[in-house]
């Protein structure tokens, strides 16, 4: 009865991949974390592909099983099924795009709404059911469109036995979430990808994943001081309080935008040093922009305040509809467009506007710009009290929608691995 129960699982069409091979799903049992044993059976192989003691159900050396018959297989009393004598290996599927790479999961991707702008979505991976199937440091992954294209991805964290807990972003842009797209792996001999500034360079000035003080973007400066981590929301986070913590600064290199977009993911200990913690602060001072993402305890419970000038106009807004619980992540968002209008979000939701007082100015100065995490660049009694994780700065202001999709793509919701196809 079990032979036949295996094989019936096998003529069930599967959802959310595509398979070719049927031989490839394995036990069918589901889940994200692909099959522990995806061509062997019930019993165990050895070293050279050879089962059982009559090697009826041998493979092909290379891994990969054929079946040519639609009736059931013939039981060889070991507990293992194999193709029928006589049959040969199928080859790969027609849009495999390496055989180098022996394994794929497709990547199924529940987006808010269509893109209208790139995204860069977070994946995390789980090669605890079979460590030997990703290189040490996930040097084989790579991620590739329906139609053979390689995507742009970002390793920010992998465990460097096994691939659990590892973390990777990947850049979507308008269209190719309407394409399947497949990470594949696999591929002991594969060299590391050294692109991962391109899911970033295009649409910001600064990403720090904050495991370390690199940005990811290559664009600006390392943090100074050295960064304290600690599991955050998105693999590791920075450490902050306001006994002995020290905010960290960076150079934004040659910017000088007059609008921007903050985001960020804080965990609140309190309201901060003064009930004024700071989390981003950003100034440009060839527009004169001063922008200051911060707690305020002036509400009670604590609400995400922003405090800006630019061009001698000041503004300072508080979203008191959505208070910041602490010891909770929260995913936190400014946006300032030119026309001086400011919006904040709390866990994508918000967006309520706030004007400034006068039209920005542009004088010309020949200053740097700079960004303080965790506490003010003027010194000020307001460090930041808690962990913040994964700082964005974009040099331009996007709408709510995209604010929403970021969240989304950022907590996790937004992909998900399908079942693991073996060649």
């Amino acid at each position: 009865m079990q032979r036949w129960r295996r094989w019936f699982a096998i003529l069930v069409p599967t959802t959310g991949c595509l398979v070719t091979n049927p031989a490839w799903v394995g036990d069918g049992d589901g889940g994200s974390a692909g099959v522990a044993s995806m061509s062997r059976g019930d019993d165990e192989d050895d070293e050279d592909g050879e089962d059982g003691e009559d090697g009826e159900d041998d493979d092909d050396g290379e891994g990969t099983l054929g079946v040519t018959s639609t009736d059931p297989p013939e039981d060889d009393g070991e507990g293992t099924l194999g193709p029928p004598p006589g049959s040969t290996s199928q080859p790969p599927p027609a849009d495999w795009w390496d055989t180098a790479w022996k394994y794929r999961r497709i990547v199924d991707l529940n987006l808010p709404t269509p893109l209208g702008d790139p995204l860069q979505v977070a994946i995390r991976i789980d090669g605890s059911d079979d460590p030997l199937r990703f290189s040490e440091l996930g040097e084989d992954v790579r991620f590739v469109s329906g139609s053979g294209e390689p995507i742009a991805f970002d390793i920010d964290a992998w465990q460097p036995l096994d691939g659990s807990g590892a973390l990777v972003w990947v850049r979507l842009v308008p269209g190719l979430e309407l394409e399947p797209l497949y990470m594949y792996y696999g591929n002991p001999s594969a060299s590391p990808r050294v692109e991962s500034s391109d899911v970033w360079m295009q649409e910001y000035d600064a990403v720090w994943h904050l495991g370390s003080g690199l940005d990811a973007s290559g664009q600006s400066s390392e943090l100074d001081p050295f960064v304290v981590v600690e599991p955050g929301q998105l693999a590791d986070s920075a450490v902050f309080d306001t006994l002995g913590g020290q905010p960290v600064n960076a150079s934004l290199g040659d910017v000088s935008p007059q609008s921007v977009t903050i985001t960020a993911w804080i965990l609140p200990l309190s309201a901060g040093e003064g009930g004024e913690g700071r989390i981003v602060d950003l100034k440009v001072p060839i527009t004169e922009l001063d922008v200051a993402l911060h707690i305020t305890s002036s509400q009670a419970p604590p609400a995400l305040a922003a405090s800006v000038a630019s061009g001698g106009a000041i503004a300072t807004s508080i979203l008191p509809d959505f208070p910041l619980d602490l010891g909770v992540w929260h995913f936190v968002a400014l946006t300032l467009d030119e026309g001086g209008e400011v919006r904040l979000y709390v866990d994508g939701d918000g967006g309520g506007a706030e004007d400034l007082a006068a039209e920005m100015g542009v004088p010309p100065m020949l200053m740097g710009s700079s960004v303080v995490i965790g506490g003010s660049q003027d010194g000020d009694p307001t460090r930041f009290d808690g962990n913040i994780d994964e700082v964005r700065i974009r040099p331009a202001s996007v709408p709510g929608e995209q604010i929403y999709a970021e969240y989304i793509a950022q907590i996790g919701e937004a992909a998900a691995l399908g079942f693991e196809e073996q060649i």
